[in-house]
């Protein structure tokens, strides 16, 4: 990921973020590189006396002056992941929010799930948005079965006794397991791949949103056959 597009990442995350938190006491600070990063030298007159935020706004940025554009761009970047790690941290369910997701989505890279997770801090919401596009992503290409309870054992139990024998353990239980249902390896599972393009786009309104509500259930359907087939569920 380039500067520029790693820039147009944080930027967008945060203003979602503070357009939840105005107050946030990070918010000045943002804007001010922001606009050092996207405009460069400060190039507009102070706002009136009564302008109490306009003023705060054009310091942050007249603060900056003479700061290269790259420059603030980095910088921006720094203070954004902070922030946003800060707000993750902050959140005792947040990761286990995103294995809830990951699970049911697996081919979404866990970082766009907990960043998305950060705006809505609602599953269900975020997996809509993530399945209607709202949010964007490239797929995982190779989603690996997860590790059984017996093999996160196995390795904590030979990480207390120093021993160099976890990964062996680990790798003759993934061989046994390989062969345990059919006497066949354990398959990765491929991302879901749907078209979710709408065929045409209707004028009535009421009949977009039947079309929307179609795809959306559809998509909702693959992922819990995604879900299923990935957890070795019965259908029924």
């Amino acid at each position: 990921m380039s500067e520029t597009e790693e820039f147009d990442r944080v930027s967008t995350d945060i203003r979602q973020i503070l357009n939840n938190q105005p107050s946030h006491p990070n918010a000045l600070e943002l804007y001010g590189l922001y606009k050092q990063a996207t405009c460069g030298d400060v190039n507009i007159a102070r706002p009136s006396l009564f302008d109490f935020r306009g003023k705060a706004k054009w310091d942050s940025w007249y603060a900056r002056k003479g700061l290269s554009q790259d420059e603030a761009k980095l910088q921006y970047i720094r203070l954004g992941k902070n922030v946003l790690n800060e707000i993750m941290s902050q959140s005792l369910d947040l990761f286990s929010m995103a294995h809830t997701v990951k699970n049911v989505l697996p081919q979404v890279p866990i970082d766009v799930i907990r960043r998305d997770l950060i705006i809505t801090n609602n599953v269900d919401e975020t997996i809509a948005r993530l399945l209607d596009g709202t949010v964007y992503y490239d797929m995982e290409t190779e989603v690996l079965p997860p590790a059984s309870v017996n093999e996160v054992k196995d390795v904590k139990l030979d990480e207390k006794k120093d021993t160099p024998k976890a990964s062996n353990d680990v790798s003759s239980h993934n061989k046994e397991s390989s062969n345990a249902v059919n006497n066949e390896p354990l398959k990765t599972i491929s991302p879901m791949s749907f078209n979710t393009k709408a065929a045409t786009f209707e004028k009535d309104p009421h009949e977009r949103m039947k079309s929307y509500q179609e795809r959306k259930q559809k998509l909702l359907e693959v992922a819990r056959e995604h879900y299923i087939e990935k957890h070795g569920l019965d259908k029924n």
